[in-house]
């Protein structure tokens, strides 16, 4: 008797279960996992930045798909500590746009990033389904970087 009773709720919790696996993947970024050498040959810039400036008004963070914390942004003010490729210099102050996508980074005051770029006008945008991210742990793959852009990717 007790396990009849509790069948429907075992079945309720099941196809909880199923649809929330099934949307899962709706919000998130569905990039392919993309190569160093891809991304590197892929990319005009390649730089080590730091954050110094949060870019994001009011109405952006209310529009965002994930409304950021009030030290994050995906709209930011660059001061470029190395370029690793391209002919952006250090100590070049860039700003960066966000198409706010599911794939946009969501960036911190402050904190540094690898990033892959693109030039948009007078402005620059992280390339999409690259390799972009915080810095952190990062100097393996920062090593690799070198060595593609070092053998002309």
């Amino acid at each position: 008797m007790v396990f009849i009773q509790s069948t429907p709720r075992c079945i309720c919790y099941f196809l909880v279960l199923l649809l929330s696996l099934n949307t899962a993947d709706l919000s998130a970024c569905d990039c392919d996992d993309i190569s160093v050498a891809g991304a590197v040959s892929n990319s005009k810039h390649i730089a080590i930045a730091q954050v110094v400036e949060l870019l994001d008004t009011k109405r952006e963070r209310k529009a965002a798909r994930y409304h950021p914390r009030p030290n994050e942004s995906y709209r930011v003010r660059l001061l470029l500590n190395q370029s690793l490729k391209g002919p952006l210099s250090t100590h070049e102050r860039i700003e960066l746009d966000s198409d706010y996508s599911d794939c946009a980074l969501v960036y911190r005051k402050n904190r540094q990033y690898l990033l892959f770029l693109t030039e948009k006008g007078s402005l620059y945008e992280e390339q999409g389904c690259t390799r972009s991210r915080a810095i952190e742990g990062t100097g393996r793959l920062i090593a690799d970087i070198k060595r593609a852009v070092k053998k002309g990717l």
